[in-house]
């Protein structure tokens, strides 16, 4: 955890990329803070319904905004400390997947090799230099995890703090409903291993976590009943979008372990299939009636984002260390019958090799990223930006700009994007904020400029 601090702490830089998210989680926290919950709503219903491109839903699920509210109140804008905030979860991560790992019947070597290569796992240090839900939801994924296979003295306090765990995680991102069904099979591979007499307090232990979890969910949506919205809008599904994702998911798992994207989609495809068997042979060996309800997890959040085929390396962090230790045993398994003629330790080879490489590549990646900067939303430039909006746009004015919500969050204009800037699209829209780049805009004029920017405004004899 050390190692994966510093690391961590390495790749934290000052302000945020541009993405988009952030903007919104942060909005979402200061609306319930500032109690405008409804206003923001409506607001982001014209970012997402106007816009060219899917930006997203109206609304994110309401936990990591609750969980990013007390700090934000605290410090305000201060990317730093809100990083490092989001990093505890990642850290208090890594010490729930050490006691997962106790469930499992593996060697030292393969334990201790598949905790560090998730400690420092290239793509998780990546991800510490982002304001997102990820590594919260990793967080009380495994803590469910945890809950549901441990042997707790107190069946019934277990039971409900299991059930206001998986409600947590749910809220947080709404993939986390899967840790339902995998309570389920964890009550019945229990049930068929131990032939347990099911007694009144049993069946009653074995309902609380569902019970509790259907009280805190309606009332959460009581609360927040138009916020999730937009979800299935963006589902879309056919034969190539899964045939797609599958090989997405693939060439990911094959890059949780050795960042192969520069090689090319030739070599990935030659990976994966020196990957595939190995990865199915780990899950053979691995695989019991104990373990099985891990496994139903990762089974269940993969197929979830393979058949709502939306892209991603977040979507994939929280299987990482599942991945890295099915892989490492599966290439054990193998290495262990050629060491019989060779005489030679070839696990350990293989081990302390991929711990090498991931090392460098973790060292590569942070290197890149401090070189070239990832702060691109709250430079100081464009800070002077949103100030000058906020003082001299109206409020009720829309904002064309490439990032709607950062410049909502920032300015506090509404916005949304496009690239068709003819009248029949935009409205009544009078301002546009822009690259230098562009020299010319019909009906329009170049209002204010700084380095990068442009702010264009409607000729005053073209007002719609």
């Amino acid at each position: 955890m050390l190692i994966s601090t510093f690391l961590s702490f390495c790749n934290i830089q000052k302000g945020h990329f541009w993405g988009g998210d952030f903007a919104m989680y942060l909005e979402q926290a200061n609306a319930l803070v500032e109690g405008n919950m409804d206003e923001l709503i409506a607001k982001n219903q014209i970012t997402i319904d106007r816009s060219d491109t899917v930006i997203g839903p109206y609304m994110y699920p309401m936990g990591y905004p609750i969980l990013l509210a007390p700090i934000l109140s605290l410090v305000g804008n201060n990317f730093v400390i809100l990083k490092l905030y989001n990093l505890l979860f990642f850290l208090g991560s890594i010490l729930l997947f050490y006691f997962l790992l106790k469930r499992f019947s593996v060697s030292k070597w393969v334990f201790w090799t598949s905790l560090l290569l998730f400690a420092i796992n290239y793509q998780m240090i990546y991800f510490a230099d982002r304001l997102a839900s990820e590594f919260p939801f990793i967080f009380f994924s495994f803590l469910a995890l945890l809950l549901i296979g441990r042997d707790a003295k107190s069946k019934l306090l277990n039971a409900t703090l299991i059930g206001i765990v998986i409600f947590i995680a749910a809220i947080i991102r709404t993939t986390g409903i899967i840790l339902l069904p995998t309570l389920l099979i964890f009550q019945l591979s229990k049930w068929y291993v131990d032939k347990f007499k099911i007694t009144p307090k049993v069946v009653l232990s074995m309902i609380i976590p569902y019970v509790i979890f259907g009280i805190f969910w309606l009332v959460y949506g009581a609360l927040f009943i138009a916020v999730d919205g937009k979800y299935l809008s963006l589902f879309e599904i056919s034969i190539s979008s899964v045939l797609r994702t599958i090989q997405f998911y693939i060439f990911q798992c094959i890059q949780m372990l050795v960042y192969a994207k520069p090689l090319g989609n030739v070599v990935l495809v030659c990976l994966s299939f020196l990957f595939v068997p190995i990865f199915l042979l780990g899950i053979k060996k691995l695989l019991s009636l104990k373990n099985v309800y891990l496994f139903g997890f990762c089974a269940m959040l993969l197929v979830l984002h393979i058949i709502y085929p939306i892209t991603s390396i977040r979507f994939s962090l929280p299987l990482t260390p599942f991945v890295v230790l099915t892989t490492l045993v599966g290439v054990t398994t193998i290495l262990k019958k050629l060491e019989f003629k060779i005489n030679f330790d070839l696990a350990k080879f293989f081990f302390i090799m991929l711990i090498g490489i991931s090392f460098i590549q973790t060292i590569a990646s942070i290197y890149i990223q401090n070189k070239k900067g990832t702060n691109e939303s709250y430079t100081s430039e464009m800070r002077e930006i949103y100030d000058y909006i906020d003082e001299h746009v109206p409020d009720k004015e829309l904002v064309i700009f490439k990032k709607p919500r950062v410049l909502r969050y920032f300015s506090g204009n509404n916005a949304f994007f496009t690239n068709d800037f003819s009248i029949e699209n935009i409205g009544d829209v009078k301002y546009l904020l822009l690259n230098n780049e562009v020299e010319h805009i019909p009906n329009f004029e170049k209002h204010k400029s700084w380095n990068d920017f442009q702010l264009w405004k409607r000729n005053n004899s073209l007002e719609y």
